[in-house]
């Protein structure tokens, strides 16, 4: 999930392609595009949830995809924050210990 962070703060133009969404939305082949990718990083985040599950690293309390879309929400919530503040915080390490919150190691 780190790696996300870290993609987002090393080429902040995507983040102005994700908050854009009327660009996208209102083309098929974008939207559609968009959507792909979107789908894409849910299901990446699910698997490596529920291998955590199972594993005993991460909680049970939860469905894997449904702890896979708070994750991606946060992410984009907080890269929306950076980026109006101007990239001024360490947005990595924000959402490392925010995520480590949400994936409680079995107790």
């Amino acid at each position: 999930v780190k790696r996300f962070a870290e993609l987002y703060r090393n080429y902040s133009e995507i983040t102005t392609v994700m908050f854009s969404m009327d660009v996208y939305y209102y083309e098929a082949s974008t939207k559609q595009m968009m959507k792909d990718i979107q789908k894409k990083k849910i299901e990446f985040l699910t698997n490596i949830i529920d291998d955590g599950q199972k594993s005993g690293l991460i909680s049970k309390e939860l469905a894997p995809s449904m702890v896979a879309e708070m994750i991606d929400g946060m992410i984009f919530s907080q890269i929306y924050q950076w980026r109006m503040n101007e990239k001024e915080q360490d947005v990595d390490e924000k959402l490392e210990v925010m995520i480590r919150y949400i994936v409680k190691e079995t107790e």
